[in-house]
């Protein structure tokens, strides 16, 4: 499959875990990657992270476990991966700081090792989420129906492809309408813009995106209706001597927002 599809889809579903970092463009066989997000305010930056995380890794670069910590650095809580003997996810564990779980994720495969379904329990064992696939004979993705049984609410998605076996649509209904999302891309396969329409097929905002030579979002632009841009962010990178980046500086139209550090320990 294509770098660009993976980008977009297996993000929103549990399907990246076939990935090697969940979705970071990692690379080098890693260890673990902290991660400490520092908010800037009148251009100085915080001394206290406002985000801190902790993903570790296996030898064959998948997750098995995310370390959530507070902005006194102590641990808020972690997600604990369970595998198949194939080496398919079959388990994420949310466990609280005190070791106890708080909510479980499911994951089940078909033959040829397509997530078919997930299920989401909270601590009770009530079931907050049900997910189900659907692929054609070539085990290309054609829907996702989510069902939330606590809220009595559901959302289906469609998806519509491109020659490359790049995702151009995805149709979205839920009981409030149909909406539709539409994607292009440039020659390198990566996400280049995505059109947003609402339930009345009327456009509402598109996003257009840049990278940079080693394939980093360096900057998002985002429009209303009539072409007027609205808002845009934009991304400064420091890079170590594997290609991948320590640093990443966030400016939100224009201003100094925060700064991402990464400490990645490798293999």
């Amino acid at each position: 499959m294509y770098k660009s599809l993976f980008l977009l889809f297996f993000i929103h579903t549990l399907c990246w875990s076939q990935q090697n970092t969940l979705s970071d463009q990692i690379k080098g066989k890693v260890k673990s990657i902290e991660s400490k997000t520092f908010l800037v305010k009148n251009n100085l930056i915080d001394s206290q992270p406002n985000y801190y995380f902790i993903k570790s890794f296996n030898i064959a670069g998948f997750p098995t476990q995310i370390q959530y910590m507070g902005d006194d650095e102590i641990l808020d809580s972690e997600e604990v991966f369970t595998y198949t003997n194939s080496g398919k996810i079959s388990k994420i564990e949310t466990l609280k700081k005190n070791g106890s779980i708080n909510k479980t994720i499911s994951v089940e495969y078909d033959a040829n090792d397509n997530v078919i379904r997930e299920i989401k329990v909270n601590y009770k064992y009530d079931v907050e989420s049900e997910t189900t696939y659907l692929y054609n004979d070539s085990n290309v993705l054609l829907s996702k129906k989510q069902q939330f049984p606590t809220i009595k609410f559901s959302t289906t998605d469609l998806y519509f492809y491109n020659d490359l076996l790049q995702i151009r649509e995805i149709q979205k209904a839920t009981p409030d309408g149909n909406s539709k999302e539409v994607y292009s891309y440039n020659e390198k396969g990566y996400l280049l813009e995505k059109a947003e329409y609402d339930i009345s097929n009327k456009i509402f905002s598109s996003i257009m995106y840049e990278y940079n030579l080693l394939g980093d979002k360096i900057s998002l632009f985002k429009f209303d209706p009539s072409g007027e841009m609205t808002y845009f962010e934009q991304y400064e990178y420091v890079y170590d001597n594997k290609g991948n980046w320590t640093e990443k500086k966030t400016y939100v139209k224009g201003d100094f927002m925060s700064i991402e550090k990464r400490v990645i320990k490798y293999y």
